[in-house]
């Protein structure tokens, strides 16, 4: 793939260098830059090195987002341990989660967005409020009656709102809409887990029955994580065309921190040094209606040829 090739080699050339990374070495930093991509057509998934063996957890990653889930546990159920070095015990118990829990990165930001339930919250004030309810003697039990009532039903942790079911709607019902984005990185989170979201700021729009995907990366380790990256919005622009019957037309990727460690520069040169092949192609289910009903075996790989697997390369932590 000739726009990955061109993305390393213009960090590499024309990057500045960091000394110090909180996640790893320093790194060769390029900030701001976009590839896109007609995933229907060439599915990006990249040649100059063989991404064979990661195919499995490309497709169960996204089906794991798009469960809500954020227990590593649901993905050792298909063998896959990706996410396995960012859910030590260590880690865990240093950001207070449960056993295996990577906490609200993307599943939950993007199926159970936390409400701030302001409005609940004043209420409850103005029941204590004995000027707000212009009566005087209230007792304590008459307050907390009130207020149970008030609450009522509320379900436990609060409401939620599932950007993605909003998204899907959306695209149905108004694809005029210019409202049909995803986001990832809550400010009251971001302090709560040990990877803050690298990706997941996403907008779809849809134009002349065609559907576009424009994901916007805040921080992307080139060599690692940006060949899923690749891939994984890739496949969920293939997904939600098919379940919302539009045609799928281009996934753009915007980088803000596009970085290369030091330790893998040598790694990256090897790629530079690859002829790219053709890409492959992707065949989804085509009975497949519900974008959260698709299982590993609804997603055909075919025609994928690549150069050999470059392995060793070093992952920042």
């Amino acid at each position: 793939m000739r726009q990955f090739l061109e993305l390393i080699d213009t960090v590499i050339t024309k990057g500045k260098k960091r000394a110090t990374s909180v996640q790893g070495p320093g790194t060769i930093v390029y900030p701001g830059y976009q590839m896109r991509f007609r995933p229907a057509e060439e599915f990006p998934l990249i040649t100059t090195r063989s991404m064979k063996g990661s195919w499995k957890a490309m497709v169960h990653e996204l089906l794991w987002f798009l469960s809500g889930s954020d227990d590593t546990a649901d993905l050792h159920k298909h063998g896959v341990r990706l996410w396995d070095q960012w859910a030590t015990p260590e880690i865990c118990v240093r950001y207070g989660l449960e056993p295996g829990k990577v906490g609200p990165i993307y599943g939950p930001q993007w199926r159970s967005w936390r409400k701030r339930e302001n409005e609940t919250v004043d209420r409850i004030i103005s029941i204590l409020d004995l000027d707000v309810l212009e009566r005087k003697n209230v007792s304590n039990e008459e307050k907390i009656s009130a207020i149970k009532l008030l609450l009522e039903g509320r379900p436990q942790g609060g409401y939620f709102i599932d950007q993605i079911s909003q998204v899907v709607d959306e695209i149905k019902s108004r694809p005029d809409s210019k409202r049909m984005k995803v986001v990832s990185w809550n400010p009251e989170d971001v302090d709560r887990v040990f990877v803050a979201p690298c990706h997941g700021d996403f907008k779809f729009i849809v134009a002349e029955g065609e559907l576009y995907l424009n994901l916007w990366q805040r921080s992307a380790d080139i060599l690692i994580g940006v060949p899923f990256n690749m891939a994984g919005y890739g496949l969920l622009l293939l997904m939600v065309a098919q379940v919302t019957g539009l045609k799928p037309a281009e996934f753009v990727h915007q980088i803000s921190d596009a970085h290369i460690y030091f330790d893998q520069l040598d790694y990256a040169r090897i790629q530079l040094l690859r002829e790219p092949r053709p890409l492959p192609k992707v065949v989804l289910n085509p009975s497949e209606d519900n974008l959260f009903s698709f299982c590993f075996g609804d997603f055909k790989l075919e025609g994928y040829d690549p150069h050999p697997p470059i392995k060793g390369i070093p992952v920042g932590v």
